[in-house]
């Protein structure tokens, strides 16, 4: 069986985090680059109990943001031979 890992923290941020939730742009220390949006994505427990809102929406736009970064891999997945230098796990990105 083939599988392909997606994990939250390897969604790519833009460098001017226009792609950051607003909710995150609004706490009192915001996040000032996306390695500092990486970090704080790797620190937040996924139990489904999140701390805050931005913790909450960073997730969820990470999730989607590695979805969407991966599509053609993911699209490829069914029909491809396995690549035996990558190892291919299809994982939530919120289960780290």
């Amino acid at each position: 069986m083939r599988v392909i890992f997606l994990r939250h923290t390897d969604a790519q941020w833009k460098e001017d985090l226009s792609d950051l939730p607003q909710v995150c742009r609004e706490e009192s220390n915001p996040l000032d680059s996306p390695t500092a949006v990486v970090e704080r994505i790797a620190e937040i427990p996924t139990r489904f109990k999140f701390v805050s809102e931005c913790d909450r929406q960073l997730l969820m736009t990470a999730a989607a943001k590695v979805v969407a970064q991966n599509k053609q891999e993911i699209e490829d997945f069914p029909g491809r031979p396995p690549d035996p230098g990558r190892h291919h796990t299809l994982r939530s990105p919120l289960r780290g």
